[in-house]
């Protein structure tokens, strides 16, 4: 994984910018940290309730006995459990979506374009705006290529879906799915349902296959930036 010295990204943009600009990048970078925490925090909760919930049992009780409900109590507590995983996973993916609107904030302030005779707007500052405003700056263009590749990725364009279905529209769920079958492979895995977003239909998705790659990928992306990003304030 590389490596972002954000203390110097820091102190060249104060040298540059001044302390006002300091004050909104160091919050900035501080949230892409938290972020990413909070990402992963809600990704291994998930992991932990399944795992003491049922793979801890699996070995002593059929799958069929953990999930699927044969009196009141039974049915609140797998209704419980699977109202935690959502909360899990619903926080997990929400934080990772926000990591790229957080990244190109902080190349904004990075940058300073903010700042000058044609200032970005405070609320028009998105991955497009900040692409564009970069796009004419030699030093900056590998990170205009990140940019690109985030916007390209077609696993983030489908959490981007899910993410914005979810906020504004309903909630995508993450369902247990539950196999009976012998040697089937997992007796379950944990699915989004099926969704359409702006016309396009999306299909039951795994949910592990849609977090840990873009979790893994997002992360290497944003930190690659660093080296760059120092280099061309350097300058």
């Amino acid at each position: 994984m590389p490596s972002w010295d954000l203390e110097e990204t820091l102190s060249l943009v104060e040298r540059l910018h001044g302390r006002a600009q300091v004050y909104l990048l160091r919050s900035c970078l501080k949230s892409l940290d938290d972020r990413q925490f909070y990402a992963g925090y809600h990704y291994h909760e998930y992991k932990r309730l399944l795992c003491e919930s049922i793979d801890a049992q699996l070995g002593e009780k059929h799958i069929f006995e953990l999930t699927f409900p044969r009196n009141e109590e039974s049915l609140a507590r797998i209704a419980t459990l699977e109202k935690k995983v959502g909360a899990h996973v619903v926080a997990c993916v929400q934080s990772l979506h926000s990591l790229v609107d957080m990244f190109a904030h902080a190349i904004c302030y990075a940058w300073a374009l903010n700042l000058g005779e044609r200032p970005l707007e405070e609320r028009n500052i998105t991955l497009n705006s900040v692409m564009k405003g970069i796009s004419h700056v030699p030093p900056l263009l590998s990170i205009y290529e990140v940019f690109g590749n985030i916007r390209a990725h077609r696993e983030f364009s489908y959490l981007s879906a899910l993410v914005n279905h979810s906020k504004h529209r309903s909630i995508v769920e993450p369902v247990l799915s539950v196999s009976f079958l012998e040697d089937s492979g997992p007796p379950y895995t944990v699915k989004f349902s099926g969704f359409t977003y702006d016309g396009k239909a999306y299909d039951k998705r795994n949910v592990d296959e849609v977090i840990e790659p873009v979790y893994s990928w997002l992360s290497f992306q944003i930190a690659a930036c660093g080296a760059p990003l120092n280099a061309a304030l350097r300058r």
